[in-house]
């Protein structure tokens, strides 16, 4: 068995935030980018198809307990003092920005209900916790 050789850090860390945002890798850049401009380090990903859906209009109700528990975690593990709930352009949790009729207005507005709404549970159920709201398009990053 080969083993590879990566470095890491077996102190215990306190992260920074936890990050709610999906997995769709075309926004990875915006999100690295976010991370350096934010100063976030250390940070504890929650990353799932369609990033705040589970919490603002999940499928089901296991799926928001899910997402709550891991903040949860994050905050008991981590001391994690902000909650980060991230949306993006074009979707496919969302159904694309087809289901937007390709308007990016009109899909900028609903994301940013959903935010919103999202940030209401977990400010409710997290009531000491910074949590902001962040949008990412093909063109940058938005605070909500």
């Amino acid at each position: 068995m080969e083993k590879l050789m990566v470095e890491a850090d077996k102190k215990h860390y306190i992260a920074d935030a936890a990050i709610i945002w999906c997995y769709d890798n075309r926004f990875w850049k915006s999100f690295q980018y976010f991370l350096e401009s934010e100063r976030i380090k250390n940070f504890d990903p929650i990353i799932v198809a369609g990033g705040t859906k589970s919490i603002a209009s999940p499928e089901s109700e296991s799926e928001r307990k899910f997402m709550m528990k891991q903040i949860e975690l994050s905050i008991k593990l981590h001391h994690t003092p902000r909650v980060v709930l991230m949306n993006h352009s074009d979707c496919g949790g969302y159904g694309g920005l087809k289901t937007f009729n390709n308007d990016e207005h009109q899909e900028f507005s609903a994301h940013k209900e959903e935010l919103q709404r999202a940030k209401r549970l977990v400010e409710k159920d997290f009531p000491n916790i910074r949590v902001d709201t962040v949008f990412v398009n093909f063109e940058g990053i938005k605070f909500i």
